[in-house]
Order: structure tokens, then sequence, then C-alpha cells
């Protein structure tokens, strides 16, 4: 689907800022970043068949399968709509 781009300071706010500040190191709080993703991707009931979620930053990667096109584009859209999140590449296909 490619890469969309969104305003990081508005949206849904997933993360717990509180968490994120007591990491000492960045790199540490990426998976606690992809997994509070993939729950609000769970809680919307969006369809996916297999989805791998990864950050760096405010980028957001998407990988995984998607019975339509349609799915992807909500699933990218959905991430997208989250305070924090600047970029989101998507990489799901038809399966």
């Amino acid at each position: 689907m490619g890469l969309l781009s969104f305003i990081k300071g508005v949206g849904i706010k997933v993360f717990n800022k509180n968490e994120t500040i007591e990491i000492v190191h960045p790199e540490a709080a990426e998976p606690l970043r992809a997994g509070a993703l993939m729950a609000h991707v769970k809680s919307l009931g969006l369809s996916y068949h297999n989805l791998t979620i990864k950050t760096s930053n405010e980028t957001v990667t998407l990988e995984g399968e998607v019975a339509k096109q349609e799915d992807s584009e909500k699933l990218a859209l959905a991430i997208g709509n989250v305070e924090g999140v600047e970029l989101v590449e998507c990489s799901c296909f038809n399966s």
C-alpha cells in the first residue's frame, strides 16, 4: 500500500507516556509501543490473517496478510490515527 503520513500530535491516546519516560533506552520502548498498537487493532475488531507491527520512533511498519485491500487500508488508517504516529508503512498483502 505504501507510506502514509499523519499528524503525530493528534489522535487516540494509546501509549501510556508515563511508562515510556521511565525507560532508559528508547529502543526498549518500541516493543511496548508495538504491543499497544496491536491491542488497539484488536479492540477495533479489524480483519487480518497475520499481522506484525514494528515501531521506530514515530514510524510504524505493518506487515502481514489481509483478505481485501480495504482491510489493509483500514489497518493503516487506524494506526495512523493514534497520537504519536507520524508515518505508517503498510505492506499487507491480499491472501
